[in-house]
């Protein structure tokens, strides 16, 4: 396992759009945790990652995840870091390719994660995926093994130019900081 950092962007949280009876569940909280040390144990680059990263006009990503140059240096250079976006669902696999194509506007990778159980039908679906450059990932709770069905392939940089630099605004302060608390 890569050096890894943790980001927080204190983001409005959405659950708060819910009623009150339905915000208490935790379910999909519990699966991203599952995701986050799973892909953890994957990883050996140096890394820095963040729950709930909003980028306004393209969503909230349920995860984003800036693998950083070797050495784990923060430089100027936006090319020298690239960015997955992570969209979990426990049920709604339609939902979340909708979501998760909207942060391949800012990321260079953009992926949606399911759990082994319920993810049948998007599975089958995995063309649909590949035509919008989105990845399709399955997690099994009880293993911790996630599966790749759909490799997203990083096209040339996101769809948007714009888009990036705004992410990359919200990013570069957190990033700088811990570097510096770092050395």
């Amino acid at each position: 396992m890569g050096t890894t950092r943790v980001l927080r962007f204190r983001s409005y949280n959405t659950r708060r759009n819910l009623p009150a009876k339905v915000r208490r569940r935790r379910g999909e909280a519990n699966f991203l945790g599952a995701f986050v040390r799973a892909m953890l144990q994957e990883i050996s680059a140096p890394c820095a990652y963040g729950r709930n990263f909003p980028v306004s006009g393209c969503g909230v990503a349920d995860l984003l995840l800036c693998k950083l140059p070797e050495g784990g240096e923060v430089r100027d250079d936006p090319n020298s870091f690239s960015l997955l976006a992570f969209e979990m669902k426990l049920l709604d696999w339609r939902k979340a390719l909708h979501q998760a194509y909207r942060y391949r506007y800012y990321a260079d990778l953009a992926i949606v994660v399911l759990p082994q159980s319920a993810a049948d039908r998007a599975v089958q679906s995995r063309c649909l995926f590949d035509a919008l450059g989105v990845g399709l990932w399955t997690l099994d709770t009880s293993t911790g093994i996630i599966s790749k069905h759909v490799t997203a392939v990083p096209r040339k940089g996101p769809l948007s130019v714009t888009k990036r630099n705004q992410a990359l605004s919200t990013l570069r302060p957190r990033l700088a900081y811990l570097g510096k608390s770092h050395e």
